[in-house]
C-alpha cells in the first residue's frame, strides 16, 4: 500500500471536533485560538461528496509523556496522559442529496493530575442538498461535551483547579450559487454558536456568537479566482454584558486551485471590534489569512498558514486579544508505508491589557501503515510560552505513540 501523505495542518488539535475530523495519526501540537481555528479550516467539507456511501469507524489510542504536564510556570511536574479516541462516520445518498452524521468520544486520562482526567463526547451531521444546477445549500449542526486545554493559546491562567469545561452548540447554513465552471459565484452563511462553561464559576464567560459572511468569486479560470469577503459576528454575554460586542470584516483575496495538493488562499483587510458599552476600547486594525499547500515532490507536502484575528478573552481584566499565527509543516513519504512531520508554530497573542504572550511550537513525527486499517504514529517536540506575566511562562517537551485503527473512506 502507498503511504498516504496527510497533507494537514499540524497544528489542529487531535480532539475530534466534527463529522469525518478522523486522522491516521495523533498530533499533540498546540491548537490555535477558536476563531483562528475557523479561519485557518475555511470552507471545511461538511460533507465529503467524494465519500462512498456506509460507516466508517475508527479508533485510536495514544500514550504521551509530558515534562511539564500541568503546562505550569512553577508546578512543574513530568507526567504521562493516555488518550482513547472512538469515531463512527456515516455517509448516505439521498438521491442527489448526501448526507454525512459523525460522533466522536475521547477519554482522557493522566498518570498523576487525577483532576485533569475528563471524557469529551463530539456530535456532527450535515446535509448536502444540490437543489439546483446552480444552487447547494449546505446545513450543519454540532455539539461537544468538551474541556479547555492547559497552555493553549489564549488560555486562563489557572493553578490545581479542574480544567475549564464546556458545552457547545453549533447550527448553521450556507447557500451557493454558481458552478466552479461559471464566471461567478456568491456564498452566504449564517452560523450560530451557543458556549456554556459547566465548572470553576466560570459561567461569566458563557455567550452566544451569530456569525454572518457573505462571498463573491470572480473566476479568472480553472484553476484562479478572486473574491471580496464581508463578515459580521454579534457576541452576546449571558450575564457580563460589558463585553458584548459587534465585529465587522472586509476582505479581498485571490483563491488558486491547480490541483487537490497544490493551492493556496490569501486574503487580507480590515476588522473593527465595537463594545456596546462605551467604556471599553475598541479594536480596528488589519486582518488577514495566507494557506498555501505545495507539493514540489509527488512525495513531498509543504503547508503555510498564517492567520490574524481577534478572539474572546479568557482573563477577567481583559476585554479581547489579537492572535497572530504563522506557521510550516512538511510532510515526507520516506517509502510506501513510511511518512515523516516536521512543523514548527509560532504564535504572539496580544490582549487588550497588559498581557503579551509568545508561544513557540514545534516538533517532528513519523507514521507507519502496518496494515490498510492499522497506523503507528510517533511524535515529539517542544511548545514554549514565554510573556510578560510570569505566571503564563512555561516550557513542555512531550513523546507520544499513537496506535490507529480504521478503514480509511474510500474516494
Amino acid at each position: 500500500m502507498m503511504y498516504r501523505k496527510t497533507a494537514v495542518m499540524v497544528v489542529v488539535a487531535a480532539i475530534v471536533s466534527g463529522p469525518g475530523a478522523w486522522a491516521q495519526t495523533v498530533s499533540y501540537s498546540t491548537a490555535p485560538a477558536p476563531q483562528t481555528d475557523t479561519a485557518l479550516e475555511g470552507d471545511k467539507k461538511i460533507v465529503d461528496t467524494q465519500l462512498v456511501p456506509g460507516f466508517y469507524p475508527a479508533l485510536t489510542v495514544a500514550a504521551v509523556r509530558h515534562s511539564n504536564g500541568k503546562k505550569s510556570s512553577n508546578l512543574r511536574q513530568a507526567e504521562i496522559e493516555y488518550t482513547a479516541s472512538a469515531g463512527l462516520t456515516y455517509k448516505a445518498e439521498l438521491g442527489q442529496h448526501d448526507l454525512q452524521l459523525f460522533y466522536g468520544a475521547t477519554v482522557i486520562s493522566h498518570s498523576k493530575f487525577k483532576q485533569d482526567n475528563y471524557i469529551q463526547n463530539t456530535l456532527g451531521a450535515g446535509l448536502n442538498l444540490d437543489l439546483t444546477d446552480r444552487f447547494n445549500l449546505l446545513l450543519d449542526a454540532g455539539y461537544v461535551d468538551g474541556a479547555e486545554p492547559r497552555g493553549s493559546t489564549g488560555s486562563r491562567l489557572v493553578g490545581n483547579i479542574d480544567p475549564d469545561t464546556y458545552h457547545l452548540f453549533r447550527y448553521g447554513a450556507e447557500g451557493i450559487y454558481g458552478r466552479r465552471s461559471n464566471t461567478m459565484q456568491v456564498s452566504l452563511a449564517a452560523h450560530q454558536q451557543q458556549l456554556r462553561y459547566t465548572n470553576n464559576q466560570q459561567g461569566f464567560r458563557d455567550r452566544d456568537r451569530l456569525n454572518l459572511r457573505g462571498r463573491a468569486y470572480y473566476n479568472l479560470g480553472p484553476s484562479t479566482a478572486t473574491f471580496v469577503e464581508l463578515t459580521n459576528s454579534t457576541i452576546d454575554y449571558l450575564t457580563n454584558n460589558r463585553l458584548d460586542s459587534t465585529e465587522q470584516s472586509y476582505s479581498v483575496g485571490a483563491r488558486w486551485e491547480a490541483t487537490d495538493i497544490t493551492s493556496a488562499e490569501v486574503s487580507i483587510g480590515n476588522l473593527t471590534k465595537n463594545f456596546d458599552d462605551p467604556t471599553v476600547n475598541d479594536f480596528s486594525g488589519v486582518t488577514y489569512l495566507g494557506k498555501v499547500l505545495w507539493a514540489p515532490q509527488t512525495f513531498t507536502n509543504v503547508s503555510l498558514y498564517t492567520s490574524r484575528r481577534t478572539e474572546e478573552s479568557s482573563e477577567p481584566g481583559s476585554s479581547y486579544f489579537v492572535s497572530n499565527l504563522l506557521g510550516v509543516s512538511v510532510d515526507y513519504a520516506y517509502s510506501d508505508s513510511i511518512g515523516l512531520l516536521a512543523y514548527t508554530n509560532y504564535t504572539k497573542d496580544d490582549f487588550s491589557d497588559t498581557r503579551r504572550d509568545t508561544t513557540w511550537d514545534y516538533g517532528l513525527g513519523m507514521d507507519y501503515t502496518m496494515r490498510p486499517w492499522l497506523f503507528l504514529g510517533l511524535r515529539a517536540g517542544q511548545t514554549s510560552r514565554s510573556s510578560n506575566v510570569s505566571a503564563a511562562n512555561y516550557d513542555d517537551q512531550f513523546i507520544g505513540l499513537s496506535v490507529t485503527m480504521s478503514n480509511e473512506p474510500a474516494k
